[in-house]
């Protein structure tokens, strides 16, 4: 950007995350101009790469982050449920010919959520294989270059998706859930948000459901043996 415009400029946007000390930000905002404070992550990610205590976040008056109560709503996802009025049951067998059971994608492999520990658990009964920059399965190469390939994949022999995040924060979700609708396989999601306002309801299985990581395998376990009740979903 020009720094030479931010002091006749209207407004000036900073993308919070990229703030990591004072000297990067003018020292006063100039009377009547507006300092939008911008992020799409959540704060985790910001906090860890700022110093919270700058003074610079007391001039910011106006907040554009994926929060509902932000001056300005903005999200790099959005999902809406819509009401298909003429929709019929294809009557096809979506667990047919799936001999896996769960993939997970993960690039972030120290996460807030502690999303690792839990497929940790999960994997000493069920089989999860993981890709991405953290995984161990190399078959689609690097990810996202390999993001086709797994998808591929997901289409053909999986039959649940880890759609797990990398944090609990109200109302946060990211691409894992809006890409995974498009497959043949039914997402296990974690988060914080309430799943149902983006989703419909029997579409996806929610990790806080169930009381243990072993709860929620036994149940995977169900459905991989029951093709009319994965269908469902």
């Amino acid at each position: 950007f020009d720094p030479s415009a931010v002091s006749t400029s209207h407004a000036v946007l900073f993308h919070a995350r990229h703030l990591v000390e004072q000297s990067q930000v003018p020292k006063e905002r100039p009377p009547g101009q507006k300092w939008v404070f911008y992020e799409t992550e959540p704060p985790p990610k910001t906090w860890d790469r700022v110093d919270y205590d700058m003074d610079t976040w007391k001039q910011f008056n106006i907040s554009a982050t994926y929060a509902t109560d932000a001056d300005i709503m903005h999200s790099l996802y959005k999902l809406k449920c819509r009401k298909v009025k003429e929709w019929q049951p294809s009557g096809r067998n979506h667990a047919a010919n799936k001999t896996k059971m769960a993939a997970w994608i993960v690039s972030n492999c120290n996460s807030d959520s502690r999303r690792e520990v839990y497929v940790d658990e999960l994997r000493k009964y069920v089989q999860v294989d993981e890709y991405g920059a953290c995984g161990t399965d190399t078959h689609c190469g690097t990810y996202p270059k390999g993001a086709e390939c797994i998808d591929r994949l997901l289409e053909k022999d999986y039959k649940f998706y880890l759609a797990f995040e990398n944090g609990f924060c109200s109302e946060y979700y990211t691409e894992k859930i809006g890409k995974i609708l498009d497959l043949n396989v039914i997402p296990v999601v974690m988060g914080s948000i309430n799943y149902t306002e983006i989703l419909p309801k029997d579409a996806f299985i929610d990790f806080k459901d169930f009381r243990s990581a072993a709860q929620l395998a036994k149940f995977l376990i169900y459905l991989d043996s029951n093709d009319t009740l994965y269908n469902e979903y």
